[in-house]
């Protein structure tokens, strides 16, 4: 059974009803359907690159889709500052590099969210018996995320589930760089916001260690046609950067992409940081009862459907603002980036602004 908790996995719930939702996710986007081991055979070779990006038509012929055969896989670009250097061309030191990255992914059991992909760089000082740590260091890879197929024009909402152990001296927030596109940059900004090239970002923060947290971003497709897939149907970009890649431990859930017929985010990428629990089967977890959401916004943290007063301090505990009740949806602003604890009755939440 995935997914124990009540949560807005699939979107906000509105005074209007529950928006229709399509699943049109890759088949190997679905963790919980894959072998337990490694998931190095889900990472496309030959468009990997040491460089910025990874490779097009000029790695492997026009015309080539990236994932036809993988129905959702995987491709990796290491900026090592070495130059724009195609698979085929590496050197085996190069290859070695990115095969001990590869190979560092795995599918691991995730206890309640079932199987779950699973990565620890070469430098994590975090301990996870699941986990097979990276043999190499890597300078700043992007991981491509690629999808199988073209979609049909229209509205989606894309969810990415994860969770980040950061070694405990680091003391900043860290983000991840990602965008969702349809075609060489073509970055798609979020539907109704004003996200115009498209490019956000996933932050992670040591006090969030043990937390999940879902990410969600509506865009729209406007045009599918042959000359906007010369170079890959669909992909997600998460620029994992130096310290992810290697001080931490990187654990993904199911990714989704849904075709919606309403768009409910404003948008503004969602997010939701989960009491959920990768504990391996058998091990005794805990889950949220209530039906209050709690997410960070462009305009600050949003409270649903609470019934008393809400209170936002700092993780040092610091009471930032206390808000009685005048709406369904109760916003309060916040001047600075970071995790905050939010307060209402008996519910406590942490969310990362």
């Amino acid at each position: 059974m995935k997914k124990v908790l009540l949560m807005v996995a699939a979107g906000l719930f509105v005074a209007t009803g529950v928006m229709a939702q399509v699943d049109v996710s890759p088949k190997n986007w679905s963790f919980d359907k894959l072998a337990k081991g490694s998931a190095d055979g889900l990472f496309i070779r030959e468009s990997s690159a040491i460089g910025g990006n990874f490779k097009g038509d000029d790695a492997l012929g026009k015309g080539f889709r990236w994932a036809d055969n993988l129905e959702g896989g995987f491709s990796v670009a290491n900026w090592t500052g070495a130059g724009d250097i195609a698979y085929k061309d590496m050197t085996a030191d190069q290859k070695a590099n990115l095969e001990a990255f590869y190979h560092a992914f795995q599918i691991v059991d995730g206890g309640k969210l079932g199987n779950i992909m699973i990565y620890q760089g070469n430098a994590s000082t975090a301990t996870d018996a699941r986990a097979v740590k990276n043999a190499e260091s890597m300078s700043a890879p992007n991981v491509y995320v690629v999808s199988q197929k073209d979609l049909p024009i229209g509205m989606y909402r894309i969810s990415i589930p994860m969770r980040v152990v950061l070694n405990e001296d680091i003391t900043n927030t860290v983000d991840i760089n990602c965008y969702f596109g349809t075609s060489w940059w073509d970055n798609k900004p979020f539907l109704g916001g004003t996200n115009t090239d498209g490019n956000f970002h996933l932050s992670a923060i040591k006090d969030f260690n043990s937390y999940w947290t879902n990410y969600q971003f509506e865009v729209e497709i406007t045009s599918n046609s042959a000359a906007d897939y010369d170079f890959t149907p669909l992909l997600i970009k998460l620029g994992l950067g130096g310290t992810i890649a290697n001080q931490s431990i990187l654990m993904f859930d199911d990714l989704k992409i849904e075709r919606i017929t309403e768009a409910t985010l404003g948008g503004q990428l969602k997010i939701d940081a989960v009491d959920w629990t990768d504990a391996p089967t058998g091990i005794s977890y805990t889950k949220y009862e209530d039906n209050v959401i709690v997410f960070a916004n462009d305009n600050g943290i949003s409270v649903i459907d609470a019934t008393a007063p809400i209170e936002v301090y700092t993780v040092a505990g610091q009471l930032i603002e206390k808000v009685f009740l005048n709406a369904t949806v109760t916003t309060i602003p916040v001047n600075e980036r970071g995790a905050y604890i939010v307060k209402t009755g008996d519910m406590t939440r942490k969310v990362i602004y």
